[in-house]
C-alpha cells in the first residue's frame, strides 16, 4: 500500500483530497496531512512517504519554496491546485503530475498508476545497487551474469 502525505492551507481541499484518496482507492494511504508547510517539512525530515500531493498557492510559503526545501526528496510529487498556469513550472520542479482542482476521479487513478510505476523504478534500481555492493564485497570472483530481455549480459571480471 502507498503511504501518502498531503500539504494544503485550505482545509477543506486537503479533506477533499484525502476522502479522495482513502475512499477511491484501496492502493493508498494517507499517512499525514498538513495545512502548515513548516510542520510538513519537518515531518517529511523524519518519515519518508511513497508520494506527496503538494498544493502551490499557500500563504506563508509557496509549493515550489516547498520543494527547494525538502531535504529528503526520494519520493514522486504531486501538484494540486486551483491553477493551471503552474503546470511548467511544476515540470522543471520534477513533479510526476499536475492535478486540477476539484480533482476528477479518473486524473486521480491515472496519478496513482503513475506513483506506482515511479516507485517501482526505484525500488528495482536500488534492489540492483544493493545486489551488486553485496556481491563485490563478498565475491573473490567479481563476475555476475544478468538476463536482460532474454539475453545473458556479463559483469565484472
Amino acid at each position: 500500500m502507498l503511504e501518502a502525505v498531503i500539504v494544503d492551507d485550505e482545509i477543506k481541499a486537503l479533506q477533499s483530497l484525502s476522502w479522495e484518496l482513502t475512499n477511491f482507492s484501496e492502493e493508498i494511504h494517507v499517512m499525514a496531512s498538513f495545512t502548515n508547510p513548516f510542520e510538513a517539512l519537518e515531518y517529511l525530515g523524519k518519515n519518508t512517504p511513497d508520494c506527496l500531493f503538494l498544493d502551490i498557492e499557500m500563504p506563508t510559503m509557496d509549493g515550489f519554496q516547498f520543494i527547494q526545501k525538502l531535504t529528503n526528496k526520494n519520493f514522486p510529487v504531486v501538484i494540486t491546485t486551483a491553477y493551471n498556469q503552474y503546470a511548467i513550472k511544476a515540470l522543471k520542479n520534477e513533479a510526476i503530475d499536475y492535478l486540477l482542482k476539484p480533482i476528477d476521479s479518473d486524473d486521480l487513478e491515472d496519478t496513482i498508476s503513475k506513483i506506482k510505476k515511479f516507485n517501482s523504478k526505484n525500488f528495482t534500481a536500488e534492489k540492483l545497487e544493493q545486489i551488486l555492493i553485496n556481491f563485490n564485497s563478498r565475491s573473490t570472483n567479481k563476475r555476475i551474469t544478468l538476463n536482460t530481455d532474454g539475453k545473458l549480459l556479463f559483469l565484472g571480471k
